[in-house]
Parts: C-alpha cells; sequence; structure tokens
C-alpha cells in the first residue's frame, strides 16, 4: 500500500507557490535526501557525511534583515497537543523541536508547519523582515 505523502504534497504544493510568486528572487531547497531508500553502504557513507543533525525539511534561501535563513519542518499534522504549545509525545518529534531550537539559537527562523498557507505566511513575514513565531494551530 502506498503512503498517501501528504507532506510531499503540502511542499510541492508550497514550492509552486513561492515559484509563481517569486519568480526565482527566493531559493528553496527541499532535502529529499531522506526520503529515499539507501543500502546499507549509502546510509553508511550519508552518516560520515554529516554530524549528528536533523536537517529540517526545507531550507528558504532569501536575505533578511534578521535571519539567515528560513527553516521549515513539515508535518502531515500539528505536533502539538491540541490547543496547547505542548508537542506530542514522540522521540523523533522531539529531537526534531531540539533541532528547531538550536537554529533559532543561532540566529535562523525555523518551524513546524504543516499546512502551505501557513508556509506563505512563514515566508512572507521573513521576507518583511518580521519576527517568525511558531503557530500551533
Amino acid at each position: 500500500m502506498m503512503k498517501k505523502q501528504d507532506e510531499y504534497k503540502m511542499q510541492a504544493a508550497f514550492v509552486y507557490a513561492v515559484q509563481m510568486k517569486y519568480k526565482g528572487s527566493v531559493i528553496v531547497f527541499s532535502d529529499t535526501a531522506a526520503h529515499i531508500g539507501k543500502t546499507m553502504q549509502q546510509q553508511l557513507r550519508a552518516n560520515k557525511l554529516s554530524s549528528n543533525f536533523k536537517q529540517p525539511d526545507m531550507t528558504i534561501f532569501a536575505m533578511s534583515e534578521i535571519y539567515g535563513a528560513l527553516l521549515i519542518e513539515w508535518k502531515a499534522k500539528s505536533p502539538y497537543k491540541k490547543n496547547s504549545t505542548e508537542l506530542l509525545k514522540n522521540e523523533h518529534i522531539e529531537a526534531q523541536n531540539d533541532c528547531l531550537n538550536e537554529l533559532k539559537a543561532r540566529g535562523y527562523a525555523a518551524v513546524f508547519c504543516w499546512d502551505v498557507h501557513t508556509g506563505l505566511q512563514y515566508l512572507e513575514g521573513y521576507l518583511n523582515n518580521k519576527i517568525i513565531t511558531q503557530k500551533y494551530e
């Protein structure tokens, strides 16, 4: 049975919207390597080329007076408990959140996102030099 690929569809829609609106002035890099099955040797080689860093799904390269880049970790649904800022109990999500927090501490805008509209709002705020804050709903 094939996965629904909700995260992929959101990312693809986001990239398309960015290309249409910004006509190449915004560079979007999506970490597709994480989704490709690798042989054991390929995985060992990949592990040697990176630290124990949980790269967010997408990096936006565009000038901002506040941040070094905008990084988005896409999710099929909110990683937060309903009506809360508390993360769901999940080791993978918690590791990703730690990564986002480390990136924020280093001067990047870094957020979870689970819908295209919100992703575009984050990008618009980023490009307009506004403080990016995580939306929980």
